[in-house]
Parts: structure tokens; sequence; C-alpha cells
């Protein structure tokens, strides 16, 4: 996490072996087993061209976090912003008064 000053960037590496094995699994759960292992196959084959260098170091993901409670439990200036984009105009998804409400699978 890199502090900016709207909050923080989140920066995760995918390594080349979790990314290859995403494909493989992505492609076996939607399109069965010849259809994955086709896709590692491909891999193999681009590694050496168009990704090269995300083969050898991976993929890095940035997305922003805004800080929405602070260090003492108290909303921040984000809060509504982001209560309102987790409501999406739809007060019967949260329910929670100002709160957020976080569900819970439960068996």
């Amino acid at each position: 996490m890199n502090k900016k000053p709207w909050g923080w960037d989140r920066e995760t590496t995918i390594a080349p072996e979790a990314f290859r094995s995403v494909i493989k699994a992505t492609f076996t759960e939607q399109f069965g087993t010849t259809l994955g292992n086709a896709a590692e196959s491909l891999m193999e084959v681009f590694s050496g061209y168009l990704m090269e260098d995300m083969m050898r170091n991976g993929i890095a993901c940035n997305y922003p976090v805004c800080q929405i409670i602070d260090g003492h439990g108290r909303q921040t200036e984000h809060f509504q912003a982001y209560l309102d984009w987790a409501t999406n105009g739809r007060e019967d998804i949260n329910t929670g008064n100002g709160s957020q409400l976080v569900g819970r699978q439960v068996g």
C-alpha cells in the first residue's frame, strides 16, 4: 500500500506462475480440460514473444483504496460517498441506517 493524497494505492503483483495457473484454471472451468491444456500451451508460446516481460516479472495491478473509517473508529469525509456507492441508489441492499451491514454465510 502506497500512501497518496486521496487515500491509498494498493499494488499487487501477480507472479508468472500464478498468472499461468489462473489462466489454465479459468479455461478448464469454463471450457473443459482440453481447452485448459490448450491455454497452457498458448501461454508457453506467448511467453517467448508478446508477454516476455510479464512472464518474467509478473503483472502489477493497482487499485485505489479510500479510508472510510479513521484510526479512532469515526467516519471520514469519504464515508458518505462510499455508502452511496455501496447502496448504488438501492437502499434495500444496505439498510444499516448510515452504517454498513456485512453478510456472512451461516452453516
